[in-house]
């Protein structure tokens, strides 16, 4: 059957992905080969022996290789669904409905490097909301392929602990892609993270080297390079906010491709990131507690060799019923543990109309865990102050270089950190590397963790002169 050599992994061994058209069909498979091919090379190979490459090859063709892409566009616009996804919550599916159109003709482009084994790299952000859309787009991936759609997912997931795409992360992107030769350029996909002037560098690295489709929630920072791809994709510039999570943003992009059941993932990425479309009572309130472990500390699966989870390893996870009931009660039980520890270590400062509360993380963690992360327990650390002394409160807990902030609803209310943030950015530029988030939750990363107290102590002075109106 003719054939193209679309991708190309180099490595101990090569290996070499293979696009056949017949039919009207594409089919992409990874092979093997005796001899050294290149990458838009026209071959032959065998179907009546497992697909195997021919020692033969056909006369390069570049009339063939357009048939191929073109074909390889017009399947992907038959996948990609015109109709917008609708979870029956009437404000999020009018702003999914006025994204959609984006979402379609992202989820085309996702499309047709799956058809042709274009390698994908996907950067999810290491929280519930992060890894429940990375889920998402994992199962409807597999979906697809289920399908016998013809596509040969070369996919690599990374869990991305920092809050911007840094230029050191698009350096990292970029050697992982130069193992690989492509007829198209490699794709990067970013969920929930990066939407700040921090990227800037990481884009301007990447930007030519791979094709990127951005999915975020986080408010636009002035000056945020992102804004200007061609596929970022954000519900602030749709009329809508935060509480659209990236999570829910990265299900309804599945949606565009698969019909497959993503309501537990959108729940969890509500209830992570403490969303007012959240239900604590629906399924996702358990799944957001394991995934929060898993971003967390992966090594209570997998030992001290351990790495970053993946949407595969999260599956076979939730696929073992025990497993998953084991993890769900653990993380339970470690946070209301840490979560007591915690209430004698805090620091009260007193602002106008609300208490400052501050935590040294450091005081309170388990040297033998990670979890929880200082970011999502200070979340949880400011429902139970607000239980226990019955105000309204900010929190900032801080461990090692980073500092991270939460305001209850009250004091947030028509206000918000991030001015603060930026302001306190411009001040330190040699102190502080990095700091954005949302209105009512975000962190500052340190250089050295050493300038972290000047910072705080910045930090304090300059929300207690904020002289917000809290209602």
């Amino acid at each position: 059957m003719h054939g193209i050599v679309s991708c190309i992994r180099h490595g101990s061994e090569t290996e070499y992905f293979i696009t056949t058209a017949a039919g009207g069909s594409l089919k992409t498979s990874a092979a093997k080969s005796a001899i050294t091919l290149q990458a838009g090379e026209a071959i032959e190979t065998d179907e009546a022996n497992g697909g195997e490459i021919g020692t033969a090859l056909v006369e390069q063709d570049a009339s063939f290789m357009s048939s191929v892409i073109s074909l390889a566009e017009k399947t992907a616009a038959r996948l990609s669904s015109s109709e917008p996804y609708i979870s029956g919550i009437a404000e999020v599916d009018a702003a999914t409905g006025r994204m959609w159109p984006r979402l379609s003709e992202s989820a085309s482009l996702f499309i047709r490097k799956l058809l042709l084994g274009t390698p994908t790299i996907v950067r999810f952000h290491n929280d519930s909301d992060g890894l429940s859309g990375a889920y998402s787009i994992y199962k409807a991936v597999e979906d697809l392929r289920s399908r016998g759609t013809g596509i040969c997912p070369n996919m690599i997931w990374m869990m991305n602990r920092g809050v911007s795409y840094s230029s050191n992360d698009a350096s990292n992107d970029a050697f992982m892609l130069n193992g690989y030769e492509t007829i198209e350029k490699p794709l990067l996909i970013m969920i929930d993270f990066g939407t700040s002037a921090d990227s800037n560098s990481g884009i301007e690295s990447i930007k030519d080297r791979a094709d990127m489709i951005w999915l975020d929630h986080h408010p636009m920072a002035e000056g945020f390079a992102g804004a200007a791809l061609e596929h970022y994709i954000n519900p602030w510039g749709s009329g809508s906010d935060s509480n659209y999570t990236a999570g829910f943003l990265a299900a309804a992009f599945s949606k565009a491709f698969s019909g497959i059941d993503t309501k537990e993932m959108e729940n969890a990425s509500f209830i992570g990131d403490y969303s007012k479309y959240a239900d604590e009572k629906a399924k996702g309130y358990e799944m957001s507690m394991i995934m929060d472990l898993l971003t967390s500390d992966s090594r209570i699966i997998y030992g001290y060799t351990g790495n970053d989870i993946t949407p595969e390893q999260l599956d076979s996870v939730l696929a073992d019923s025990k497993k998953r009931a084991e993890l769900y009660n653990y993380a339970r039980i470690r946070l209301e543990e840490a979560l007591d520890r915690a209430l004698p270590y805090l620091k009260q400062h007193q602002a106008q109309g609300y208490g400052i509360y501050v935590l040294d993380f450091e005081d309170v963690r388990d040297s033998d865990s990670k979890y929880p992360l200082p970011g999502r327990f200070a979340t949880r650390l400011l429902d139970r102050v607000m239980d226990s002394s019955r105000e309204q409160c900010a929190v900032i807990v801080h461990a090692g270089s980073y500092i991270s902030v939460r305001l209850s609803k009250s004091v947030c209310k028509g206000m918000s950190i991030l001015p603060i943030i930026a302001a306190l950015k411009s001040a330190y530029p040699d102190t502080i590397e990095a700091g954005g988030g949302h209105d009512c939750a975000a962190s500052i990363k340190v250089f050295s963790k050493d300038s972290k107290k000047e910072v705080i102590k910045a930090l304090i002075d300059r929300m207690k002169a904020a002289n917000w109106r809290v209602s």
